[in-house]
């Protein structure tokens, strides 16, 4: 799958995941965030030069950490907020000049 197709999914589950949120429907929500993050992973092992993927897989951490502290499971959220932190740092200190294509 090209690159472009798997960061519009990626994108999409996202998009999902909030919207099981909003349901309530929060395990459903975990999962399709994971699925999201494994492919944003993905992305960046494949193409480590493109910060985009970088910037887009600390997103998508980021919003598991906002569903499980709404899920009423703080530590679970401080971890993935953890885990995006250093993504989203990295990128900035490499690309902080780069021009953004958001």
């Amino acid at each position: 799958m090209l690159p472009t197709y798997r960061r519009h999914l990626a994108a999409a589950l996202g998009n999902l995941a909030t919207a099981q949120k909003s349901l309530g429907r929060f395990p459903d929500a975990e999962d399709t965030d994971s699925r999201a993050i494994r492919l944003a992973q993905q992305l960046v092992v494949d193409f480590p030069q493109v910060p985009d993927y970088r910037k887009d897989l600390a997103q998508h951490r980021y919003n598991l950490g906002i569903l499980l502290r709404a899920a009423g499971r703080p530590r679970d959220a401080e971890q993935a907020y953890r885990a995006a932190l250093p993504i989203a740092a990295a990128v900035v200190s490499r690309y902080a000049r780069a021009p953004c294509r958001t």
